[in-house]
């Protein structure tokens, strides 16, 4: 009896043993399937991601983990011809406009630098670099602006020579980015996000907008300072100037100032004719166009890549197109909505900022519409509430009126004892000639470089 109850044990054991044996290959069955259906599910979103990312690279990048570099805004005014600021010469609005760029910077927490070239004009003095009076030199100095004297020019003392003085911020090589900006145009809030973009790769390195009057506007650039680079803009000049076939006072309607506008497949899809295009706003589309090739184009609140392709000579543009040899030129190449608020930190309106490029953030005085015309100085009525910033009235004002509060706080914060009035013009400096905007003629001095490093 004895027997047969440990020999029914003995099966009772071995048919738990069995039964657990084969609970512990159900689990771990269960185990491996659940394993590898998330490794398969990983490898599905990664295929996913990685997807995204080589196709929209810039989607994916987190703005507010950016790395900052060091940025800097360049005005740049020439025909400067006084000594002292008593005449008003019109070089003063535009130097009254850099230190309202530097205060505004400071006031909404900005770190870009703010720098003013100065080209007085050749009839100034007889020496290479004339001064401004002691006293601009200091009211730049309170209030942190930068400046810096361009070498004058002896022939050609003209408003093209001094128009594409703007790439001289090609050697601000100090500097991971800079903004050259009109002399009448100002940043209304922070824009160091901006220049965050391009330095963190969201956009590219060199940054244009698209004018009203010309394909490509000079009335702003953003660029990547680099050696040699300013003399590969003055090259195209010079280019155009030794080619004993091109004409020396008109730009040829299909080759401009080097190259064709063609389309993908090579064909000429529009002339050299804007405004502009025998000065900076020609050369500054041939440099981006057909030497720079990789670039972004900010317009209509929307970033264009242009990249380079090559365009194959076709039978109908074989006179395009040297030796029949293939040509390098940028085609755009994408579309990107705006990535950021166009003025992260506000603008002291009170008002909460939308998504939109740096161009949302500039406000310019084109033409003869500037808010330094009828010589105001005071402080708006509307703001005389003592020194505390009321959003609700500053929201109230016009954009003329916006600036000269601007400029009435720089002068109260930093003590310039500028005139309550001062009787000011919207004209250009008169210390070159308006109407001389040919840089093909030989007798035009082309700038040449300066050699100074950070400025």
């Amino acid at each position: 009896m004895a027997g047969q109850q440990g020999e029914q044990q003995v099966k009772r054991n071995i048919s738990r043993s069995s039964r657990s044996s084969v609970t512990r290959k159900k689990i771990l069955l269960r185990f491996t399937v659940m394993i590898a259906t998330c490794m398969l599910l990983a490898y599905i979103q990664l295929r996913f991601d990685f997807g995204s990312l080589s196709s929209v690279p810039t989607q994916r990048k987190d703005a507010s983990k950016m790395k900052r570099g060091k940025y800097a805004i360049a005005y740049i005014i020439g025909g400067c011809h006084w000594k002292t600021w008593n005449s008003m010469d019109s070089c003063v609005p535009y130097i009254l406009n850099a230190i309202v760029t530097a205060h505004v910077l400071r006031t909404f927490h900005s770190s870009i630098d703010v720098v003013l070239k100065v080209r007085m004009a050749s009839s100034s003095t007889e020496t290479s670099f004339a001064e401004l009076s002691p006293e601009i030199e200091e009211w730049l100095s309170k209030t942190g602006v930068i400046l810096s004297y361009l070498p004058k020019v002896r022939k050609g003392d003209n408003f093209g020579t001094v128009s594409i003085e703007m790439f001289r911020t090609l050697e601000m090589l100090d500097y991971d980015r800079v903004l050259f900006m009109d002399s009448d145009s100002y940043p209304r809030c922070n824009i160091d996000s901006h220049f965050d973009l391009s330095f963190n790769g969201l956009v590219k390195e060199n940054v244009g907008f698209a004018g009203s009057a010309a394909p490509i506007t000079a009335s702003a650039l953003m660029v990547t300072p680099k050696s040699g680079a300013f003399h590969q803009v003055m090259d195209i000049i010079h280019r155009h100037r030794n080619n004993t076939s091109k004409s020396k006072t008109k730009l040829d309607p299909i080759q401009g100032w080097g190259h064709p506008i063609v389309n993908e497949v090579g064909d000429v899809v529009r002339n050299w004719d804007w405004f502009g295009v025998e000065v900076d706003q020609g050369i500054l589309y041939e440099w981006l166009m057909h030497e720079i090739k990789n670039f972004t184009l900010i317009k209509d609140n929307t970033y264009l890549t242009y990249q380079e392709v090559v365009v194959k000579p076709t039978s109908s543009n074989q006179s395009n197109h040297k030796n029949n040899t293939y040509q390098m030129i940028s085609f755009l190449a994408n579309k990107t909505s705006p990535l950021i608020l166009t003025c992260p930190g506000g603008d002291g309106t009170g008002i909460a900022s939308l998504k939109g490029t740096i161009a949302g953030a500039i406000n310019h005085f084109a033409g003869g519409n500037k808010p330094w015309g009828q010589g105001a100085m005071d402080v708006p009525e509307k703001l005389t509430n003592g020194t505390v910033h009321n959003e609700t009235k500053f929201r109230e004002l016009g954009g003329k009126e916006k600036w000269r509060y601007w400029l009435s706080e720089a002068n109260r914060t930093y003590s310039l004892n500028l005139p309550s009035r001062l009787s000011l013009t919207a004209k250009q400096p008169l210390g070159f000639n308006l109407n001389a905007q040919m840089l093909l003629s030989p007798n035009v001095e082309i700038p040449v470089p300066t050699g100074n490093r950070g400025l």
